[in-house]
């Protein structure tokens, strides 16, 4: 089993990348810096037992969730798709972290030089998250982020006009949510898509999905009573703590509280 399940990663950690990079050593290796791992939800959860197997359990906790949907990318959805990125992953993308991205397609489709006749199995299933969501968001942020974006494709066409002209018409509050973390002085936007090459086994299988992400939890290292102890300086906040004084209160009235 444990070597079913190593041979099985060979082929998830196969990526997306805008350097070309398509080998398990290429995508972690990070210059010495810091690697997230997302799992886009939902069909990327099947990735977690594969994960659970090769990351130190330490580094478990470096295990996050996104939500790029599908269904925004087929309607052409460009703000919805920027509108759920999610702020974990902005922020560890501002501060130079390299974010892979784990999904599992559930449509095959034909890749231009790729397929069958060229030898590469890896075409067939890449999930639409992956190839239109993440290309488009990684453009969008080096755009809004003042960087210099590399040339973005979807499916070997160049898009560039085309996601110009839709960051020209960004609504003026996604623009203000995304260009926040320049205060943070990104100098790349190293987001990477992850795919297993099979494809999902389990798509639209929700029992399946929560049974998965029931046993990522318990492999999760349990926190001691440290965990729970607050820095000098810092009190939780209740707002029970603040019934009957303050600015706004008073004394409660003998209606509320009938004997």
């Amino acid at each position: 089993r444990k070597g079913m399940r190593t041979r099985r990663l060979g082929a998830v950690l196969v990526a997306l990348s805008l350097q070309g990079e398509r080998s398990c050593e290429g995508l972690v290796a990070s210059q010495g810096g810091r690697v997230r791992h997302f799992i886009n939800l939902t069909n990327g959860l099947e990735a977690l037992e594969e994960l659970s197997q090769v990351l130190d359990p330490d580094a478990l906790g470096h295990v996050s969730f996104v939500r790029i949907q599908s269904s925004h990318c087929e309607a052409n959805a460009f703000y919805s798709v920027l509108e759920n990125l999610d702020h974990n992953l902005l922020f560890h993308l501002a501060t130079g972290a390299r974010c892979l991205v784990y999904d599992f397609g559930s449509r095959e489709s034909r890749w231009p030089s790729l397929g069958a006749e060229s030898g590469d199995p890896t075409a067939t299933k890449i999930p639409r998250a992956l190839w239109w969501g993440l290309e488009w968001s990684r453009y969008a942020l080096a755009r809004l982020w003042k960087l210099e974006p590399d040339p973005p494709s979807l499916r070997g066409y160049s898009t560039s006009r085309l996601f110009d002209d839709k960051l020209d018409r960004l609504p003026k509050p996604l623009g203000k949510r995304l260009k926040y973390y320049r205060k943070f002085h990104p100098d790349r936007v190293d987001l990477r898509g992850v795919y297993y090459v099979g494809g999902t086994l389990h798509d639209g299988d929700d029992e399946a999905y929560a049974a998965m992400a029931q046993a990522w939890c318990s492999r999760l290292p349990e926190e001691d009573d440290s965990a729970l102890t607050l820095p000098p300086g810092f009190v939780e906040y209740r707002s029970g703590d603040y019934l009957g004084i303050g600015r706004a209160a008073r004394a409660p009235s003998r209606d509320s509280h009938p004997s």
